[in-house]
């Protein structure tokens, strides 16, 4: 499947103010410190230095201070100018040197060839034109380099009635903003631009870790997601399977580890779902989605408060040396 128009919505999803940036912390996971331990303990093992890290798609900064913290330089960058100026204020007064740099992250050329010990790419890659992104950190990393890439975001509650509306909202948002308006294109251009989408909802099992330039065995945790819950049926309805085909570039001798991780939980009240919700740019306009609304209000009349975790991805590879 082409990824070659990806880049275009990652600017057009990201490039936001810093209202939407408010809203994103507000209603997305705040990663608790296994999350970062998890990749520094790996890098650590298998022998990466410390130098440099290379936060890519880092938007605003969100993770840049946690995950550099035993680095001695860092590296920022964003496809959003304002999203680059509002990391320079998040992260104005830490204490190392960061540049900050405006590019998309298939574009690593202003970066010195194999110079950075360790890229970390948050909630990005289904953005990206993969095959361009691989190359990119084939170019940028140091032999014996980490890869670190996650996804987050998406949550999985416990009330079953809460779940069902909450994914039949987020289904039928992927059909009104994703899908439909995509069906007027040719074939080949709707695959490619349906390719942000199906990667997102592939748990990023449809992001490559090649052995060309990465070592055998690469990692991709699936964490927290509970018993016969997909991200895929999440995000696609029964009807649009047909428009967004599973997809997979899992290699042969990736190792897939299913756990589960203390520090995800998530209990709110309904203007705690309201803020979850208010995080997505599309799910903002209350009358479009007043029936998911008004079975939401229900349930929190009945409990007060819902609960429920946050499924997470977590793709760890070392370059080759």
């Amino acid at each position: 499947m082409s990824t070659t128009s990806q880049t275009h919505h990652a600017h057009s999803y990201y490039d936001q103010k810093d209202e939407f940036w408010q809203k994103y912390r507000k209603g997305r996971p705040v990663p608790p410190p296994s999350f970062y331990s998890k990749v520094l303990d790996y890098h650590r093992e298998h022998g990466g230095h410390f130098g440099t890290i290379h936060d890519v798609g880092a938007g605003p900064g969100i993770h840049t201070a946690k995950i550099s913290e035993p680095f001695e330089k860092v590296l920022v960058s964003d496809i959003a100018e304002s999203n680059v100026e509002m990391a320079q204020s998040h992260l104005k007064g830490y204490d190392k040197p960061i540049t900050f740099h405006t590019s998309k992250l298939e574009d690593a050329d202003w970066i010195t060839r194999e110079s950075v010990d360790l890229v970390f790419a948050a909630t990005v890659m289904h953005l990206t034109d993969l095959d361009k992104a691989m190359d990119a950190f084939n170019r940028q990393l140091k032999p014996g380099g980490t890869l670190a890439i996650a996804v987050m975001g998406y949550s999985a509650w416990f009330n079953k009635k809460l779940q069902d509306a909450w994914g039949g909202m987020f289904r039928k948002a992927c059909d009104i903003h994703w899908i439909q308006p995509r069906l007027k294109y040719d074939e080949a251009t709707r695959k490619t631009s349906m390719s942000v989408i199906a990667c997102s909802a592939s748990e990023y099992d449809a992001v490559p870790l090649p052995t060309s330039f990465l070592e055998e065995g690469a990692l991709r945790y699936k964490v927290n997601f509970p018993d016969g819950w997909s991200w895929y049926k999440a995000h696609i309805s029964d009807e649009n399977e047909k428009y967004v085909p599973r997809w997979s570039q899992v290699g042969e001798t990736d190792k897939v580890v299913h756990e589960e991780e203390a520090g995800w939980d998530i209990e709110v009240d309904f203007a705690g779902l309201k803020e979850i919700a208010d995080s997505f740019p599309t799910m903002t306009d209350r009358e479009k989605w007043g029936e998911y609304w008004q079975v939401f209000d229900e349930i929190f009349k009945d409990d007060g408060k819902v609960k429920g975790v946050w499924p997470h991805v977590m793709l760890l590879a070392t370059k080759k040396k």
